[in-house]
């Protein structure tokens, strides 16, 4: 049985750089979803708790448009 990351030449190294992408692709997915859960959850803030951790929905819109080149918030 041949693993994918076994092989010699060209082919072995395609194929690493497959299982790279999948890799790679899978912890972008991981991230963004960690990402949209913390934004839903300051969404869900009142302002007295954003108050408390030193924010507001401005600051909030403002780096959302910064990273994400969006024009509104919440996602």
């Amino acid at each position: 049985m041949t693993s994918i990351f076994a092989g010699d030449g060209q082919q072995g190294a395609r194929r690493m750089s497959t299982a790279a992408a999948i890799v790679a692709l899978l912890g972008g997915i991981r991230q963004w979803r960690e990402n949209r859960r913390a934004w839903r959850q300051l969404a869900a803030m009142s302002e007295r708790e954003l108050q408390d951790i030193g924010l507001c929905r401005s600051d909030l819109a403002h780096h959302d448009r910064l990273t994400k080149g969006r024009s509104y918030w919440p996602p």
